[in-house]
């Protein structure tokens, strides 16, 4: 298992760790690279992950302070640098103990700290992380919640404290690039934990309103980018305007790039006046190239954890042999025959955001009760109906209570 991979899946393992286990991951995790890159997210990756294992290996010495600190620097920087166990029985002695963080060192670093942000960013990353498993998701959640609520409320009372400035932590200095204690940062980590809630309009607004004070913030405007596609909040012609603009604006070897080349590819399909079904099969090509070359730098996925829009892709565009190398053909197990693709007439009307239901996870656009109902007093949570209301409110009433003040 490549260790781009397991950051991806660590969160949903439940399963106790050994030594011969843990060998496994992480004597493989070096990455072949045909061809080294420039791609400054690549070196912002690696210095994540030299952050996240200093952090942890001070934490397991002892010094909680400094290790949460560098630990949550390397989350908001990366989050794919935090390697997660839950139960591992063989810490002492164990040789890879500063290369992963258990549950319990976990507990210890959240804590809370009066001195220091870092327990609240943790109780953030724990949720976004490994915390939608949890028995108590509603109040993880909540928790988390409150948590980003406090960090954005002393950012807006000490504006200093968002620039990006070298920082020194006991000792450790956290380069200006590094530090992401910013309010656009924030912003982005709130949208995501309404998401978690199925609330989009909460989350579009967080990530509106990040993009509005950093026009720069490529993951924030990736996100968006996914939500206008995945829930037709936008037009195909807006979502294909914004997919052109990333990939304009990121480098070659962006992680995300197969993704971006890929909603290109369906959005040319769904509307014959963004380009020719040509165009199409080439936006195809560059994706599957763009998955090739994510895998040498950060891994290669499950197919489990392989972005939904790629699997879409792979179902809909029938390529004929001739129509593509032969390696990425096998790569990418796609059908014989061009002739199965075909364009969609775009909507004319300008569809609504689609909240989904708590309990049962439908989406309005998807429910046959019609308009979702929102809990009155939160104004966070949507039920499809009021059987859903009920079979979650034994889970929504802590939450309800903390975030409903």
């Amino acid at each position: 298992m490549s260790r781009g991979l397991w950051f991806d899946g660590g969160g949903s393992l439940k399963r106790e760790v050994n030594g011969e286990y843990l060998k496994e991951i992480f004597d493989s995790n070096t990455r072949t690279t045909l061809q080294p890159t420039n791609d400054p997210a690549v070196k912002l990756w690696e210095e994540a992950i030299e952050l996240f294992e200093d952090g942890t290996r001070l934490a397991r010495q002892g010094d909680l302070a400094t290790g949460g600190q560098l630990i949550a620097c390397a989350f908001l920087l990366d989050n794919r640098s935090i390697t997660y166990f839950p139960i591992c029985k063989e810490s002492d002695g164990d040789p890879y103990k500063n290369q992963y963080i258990d549950y319990e060192l976990l507990c210890k670093l959240m804590e809370p700290d009066e001195t220091s942000f870092a327990p609240m960013v943790l109780r953030i990353m724990w949720t976004l992380l490994y915390g939608e498993n949890s028995d108590n998701r509603q109040t993880v959640i909540s928790d988390a919640l409150q948590a980003a609520e406090g960090l954005l409320e002393t950012i807006k009372l000490h504006p200093d404290l968002g620039k990006k400035e070298d920082s020194t932590i006991n000792g450790y200095i956290v380069k200006a690039d590094n530090w992401f204690l910013t309010r656009p940062v924030l912003l982005y980590q709130r949208a995501s934990l309404y998401m978690t809630m199925g609330n989009i309009k909460k989350s579009m607004e967080d990530l509106t309103e990040a993009l509005a004070l950093d026009e720069n913030y490529i993951s924030a405007r990736m996100i968006r980018a996914n939500m206008w596609a995945y829930s037709h909040i936008k037009h195909r012609k807006v979502v294909h305007k914004e997919f052109k603009r990333l990939i304009k604006e990121v480098h070659p070897d962006h992680r995300h790039n197969e993704v971006y080349y890929a909603w290109l590819a369906i959005t040319t399909l769904d509307d014959p006046s963004l380009g020719t079904r040509e165009d199409a099969t080439t936006y195809y090509k560059k994706s599957l190239m763009a998955q090739l070359r994510r895998n040498e730098l950060y891994g290669s996925l499950n197919e489990d954890d392989e972005p939904p829009v790629l699997q879409d892709l792979d179902e809909r565009f029938l390529m004929s042999p001739e129509q593509i190398p032969s390696f990425l053909r096998s790569f990418a197990q796609v059908k014989n025959g061009l002739d199965g693709i075909s364009h969609h007439e775009s909507k004319d009307e300008t569809p609504k955001v689609k909240d989904c239901c708590v309990n049962c996870g439908i989406s309005e656009d998807t429910s046959t009760k019609g308009k979702l109902m929102q809990c009155s007093r939160c104004k966070l949570a949507y039920y499809c109906s009021k059987e859903c209301q009920r079979a979650d409110w034994k889970k929504h009433k802590v939450f309800c209570k903390k975030v409903g003040k």
